[in-house]
């Protein structure tokens, strides 16, 4: 029986596969996997409903068994964060996020790094972030 938080057979086996400095995409639920993600990595739909589950559940539960040591959305510095991005800053301990216009963030989902790209539920704006995989704690 596991001991955390995610469950999901699928995406444990892709995360476990992972190394360091590896990435893995979290969409919102508009965000085509097929045509912006790599297409090496492994893609998994989650997208049960409008708004279920969020980006966030979705990232908490990577965050149960994976360090997280960068992360990566679309946004502007200078412009006030989003729900979304409040909620990942939360989720991720304070951690500041790397904020790049959306042809930097779907490049960036298009690379070989990328092992592993999960489609949510999500139709927050901006609710599109890419985690980089940390080394054990």
């Amino acid at each position: 029986m596991l001991l955390n938080n995610l469950v999901n057979p699928e995406i444990i086996g892709a995360v476990a596969r992972c190394g360091h400095k590896d990435k893995i995409l979290i969409s919102a639920g508009n965000f085509s996997l097929q045509t912006r993600a790599n297409k090496d990595a492994k893609h998994i739909y989650l997208s049960l409903t409008k708004g279920n589950p969020t980006s966030t559940e979705i990232l908490d539960a990577i965050l149960s068994v994976c360090p997280v040591e960068a992360a990566t959305v679309i946004g502007n510095k200078n412009d006030p964060l989003c729900e979304a991005h409040q909620d990942y800053i939360k989720s991720l301990g304070g951690m500041e996020l790397n904020m790049v216009s959306p042809d930097e963030f779907y490049a960036l989902a298009g690379e070989f790094t990328v092992k592993l790209a999960i489609q949510s539920g999500d139709y927050r704006p901006f609710s599109n972030i890419i985690i980089q995989v940390g080394c054990s704690r």
